[in-house]
């Protein structure tokens, strides 16, 4: 949204989100430099933004290591401020809802056997 947001801003025309996207999930478009230019913009001020968020919650680079994981990721490694020693990455998608249904497996699988031994 930040982007298409910017380019409207400063171009007054709407860039197609498949455009968008492709540059969200693998870092490149076949786009003209200048739109190339707004989207990192774009997309640097908001992972900027994320940084500073997390940081306000108490991350501190320097003492803990980060995890992105799932679409974001790439946007975050490509034009993130980051020691790249301290941030792992995993692009797959669907991380966040792999990572949920464990969460709920392993709940379940603990709620059984509490019952099963009261």
């Amino acid at each position: 949204m930040a982007i298409r947001n910017l380019i409207l801003d400063r171009k007054a025309e709407e860039l197609p989100a498949e455009i968008i996207e492709n540059y969200l999930r693998y870092g490149d478009t076949k786009v003209g430099g200048e739109y190339q230019q707004l989207m990192e913009e774009a997309a640097k001020s908001y992972v900027d933004k994320i940084f500073a968020e997390l940081k306000a919650h108490g991350y501190n680079p320097n003492l803990m290591k980060l995890y992105i994981m799932g679409g974001g990721a790439k946007v975050v490694e490509l034009v993130g401020d980051y020691d790249s020693g301290n941030v792992t990455f995993n692009h797959d998608i669907r991380a966040n809802a792999k990572g949920y249904e464990y969460f709920c497996y392993m709940k379940l699988r603990r709620q059984k056997a509490m019952a099963s031994a009261g």
